[in-house]
């Protein structure tokens, strides 16, 4: 199975938010590679806050998180305060994930 990285800007309490999560957990299941970026408010979910539970789950089932560097410090996060696990992405970073061969891009957002 090809790579997947589906992006998320919802938070993960929001329909689309926990949607994107269960997207990832499913593929993964299925053995596919599988990376998530949160952006927007999704970012709130690498921190100590809103829908951890189902982020650790999804990091359990071998999903990658990512999330974007800028959306974090727009909400006042700095990197030290992401969940174990969560790497950080600058958009050069970003777009190179997006462009690795094979990789099918897919917007929750």
């Amino acid at each position: 199975m090809s790579a997947t990285c589906l992006l998320i800007g919802s938070p993960v309490s929001t329909p689309n938010g926990s949607r994107g999560l269960e997207i990832a957990r499913t593929l993964a299941a299925k053995g596919g590679r599988v990376a998530i970026v949160l952006l927007q408010d999704a970012v709130l979910a690498a921190t100590s806050g809103m829908g951890g539970d189902a982020l650790e789950q999804a990091s359990a089932a071998g999903v990658r998180v990512y999330v974007l560097n800028e959306d974090l410090g727009l909400r006042g996060y700095r990197p030290g305060e992401l969940r174990a696990g969560v790497q950080i992405l600058d958009y050069p970073a970003l777009v190179d994930l997006m462009t690795h061969d094979g990789t099918a891009v897919r917007g929750v957002l």
